[in-house]
């Protein structure tokens, strides 16, 4: 696969705060714009996955959102 600095595909993180919501973790981008976060602040521990096709990173960020919503009910459950 061929992709341009000027091409758009679709970026997955990890969610970094209890708080984080889709929009925080899934967005559009390209190249340069993806220069851009590492720039301001996104590093290889956030993880980041790169999609050519939205419903893909849709389902990773969904499914990276259940795990972190998961993990904090655990802690809640254990530190009860």
């Amino acid at each position: 696969m061929k992709i341009t600095p000027s091409d758009e595909f679709w970026v997955v993180t990890s969610p970094k705060y209890r708080d984080s919501v889709l929009e925080d973790i899934l967005f559009k981008s390209s190249i340069w714009n993806l220069h851009i976060q590492f720039m301001g602040g996104l590093t290889m521990n956030d993880l980041p996955t790169i999609y050519t096709r939205r419903d893909l990173a849709l389902e990773d960020a969904k499914d990276r959102l259940a795990k972190r919503d998961a993990g904090v009910a655990k802690r809640k459950t254990l530190g009860s």
